[in-house]
Formats: C-alpha cells, structure tokens, sequence
C-alpha cells in the first residue's frame, strides 16, 4: 500500500512531487519537510496506514550543520 499512493508513485513520491511542484522560489530542505511530512501523514490517514518521514543531519559527512537549499531553475 505504501508503494501505491497514488499517480503510480508512493505515498512519499507524491507529497515530494507535489510540494517540488507547487514551489518557485528557493526552498530550504527544513521546509521541504514540514510540508512533506504534512501531506504524508494526512494520506496514511486516509489509507489507514502509518508512515512518518524522518529528518536529521547528515552524520560522518562533513555536512552536519547548515541547511540545503533548493533553488528552482529559470
């Protein structure tokens, strides 16, 4: 079922997709998160299933402080 969330993607493809979509401007992944999370939540709901995104830093990278930032092509 979490495979299948509709579109022919999973639940968590298609909150992705859709916020990715909806944006024009510069979006920090901390966002990017929250607003995924929000639409994967409210569908495993509707599925009566339970998925939760994680976010965390990056360990043993090098990268574990500062922020991504998305920025949209012109």
């Amino acid at each position: 079922m979490l495979d299948d969330g509709g579109n022919g993607h999973s639940v968590f493809a298609n909150a992705f997709i859709e916020v990715l979509g909806g944006r024009h401007d510069i979006l920090e992944s901390a966002t990017l998160y929250r607003e995924v999370r929000d639409k994967v939540e409210a569908r495993a709901t509707e599925l009566d299933i339970q998925q939760m995104p994680q976010y965390s830093a990056l360990k043993a990278t090098g990268h574990e402080f500062g922020e991504f930032l998305l920025v949209p092509r012109r």
